[in-house]
């Protein structure tokens, strides 16, 4: 991430920069809309789906906690910043582990906006989620999103 900041050395902190992983191929451009538009507004934006699947914890090949999901999210890409919150983020906790940008802006003490983002969206990390994206493109290509 920080040699995709150094490439945008020349331009304005009030320009946008957008974090996307190339694991989400499906990304509805209504979506995209609505991220940089939060951003542009507000300086910081994130697509995210609220949790709807109950979550329990796992210990000893056994359930145990229920987890509430209220209020909960999948995180998903792209995120949208002003690009000086995301210079100054990098540049204070980039060297702290952290799970995405919006972890880092948040250490700011900086909101991010919820933007509601798409079950589209999807994140293609495992062979079950490729097998399903297969059977997804010829939907997607066809402009039934």
């Amino acid at each position: 991430m920080r040699c995709g900041i150094d490439a945008l050395a020349s331009e304005a902190d009030d320009a946008l920069a957008l974090v996307h992983d190339a694991a989400r191929p499906f990304l509805p451009a209504e979506a995209l809309a609505r991220v940089l538009a939060a951003a542009a507004e507000t300086g910081a934006a994130a697509l995210a789906v609220p949790v709807a699947d109950t979550l329990r914890r796992g210990e000893g090949g056994a359930f145990s906690d229920t987890v509430p999901r209220d209020g909960l999210f999948r995180m998903q890409t792209p995120q949208a910043f002003r690009l000086g919150v995301l210079r100054e983020a990098h540049a204070r906790f980039g060297h702290v582990a952290g799970t995405d940008e919006v972890e880092l802006v948040q250490r700011l003490g900086r909101a991010v906006a919820v933007v509601p983002g798409s079950p589209l969206n999807l994140k293609l990390t495992t062979p079950e989620d490729w097998a399903f994206a297969e059977r997804l493109w010829p939907v997607w290509r066809a402009g039934e999103r």
